[in-house]
């Protein structure tokens, strides 16, 4: 699990939404594990190549520091 510090008021479900929806990468929310809906936790599996987890992992990395710009 991947821990998130700042969910902007979100819920974890909302936040992997946004993300999906900005970086085209579907992770898991930690909720669907048990995990607190505001706690800030998503499940990532990376079971695809490394050329796809590169790519995967720069539209993670770029949605992410979106969310910081927004939430400073």
């Amino acid at each position: 699990m991947i821990k998130v510090d700042n969910l902007g008021g979100r819920t974890d479900e909302q936040f992997v939404l946004d993300m999906l929806e900005e970086s085209g990468v579907l992770v898991v929310h930690g909720s669907g594990f048990g995990c607190d809906p505001r706690a800030g936790y998503f499940r990532l599996v990376y079971l695809a190549n490394e050329e796809l987890l590169g790519t995967a992992f720069i539209n993670i990395r770029r949605f992410m520091d979106s969310q910081k710009r927004l939430l400073s």
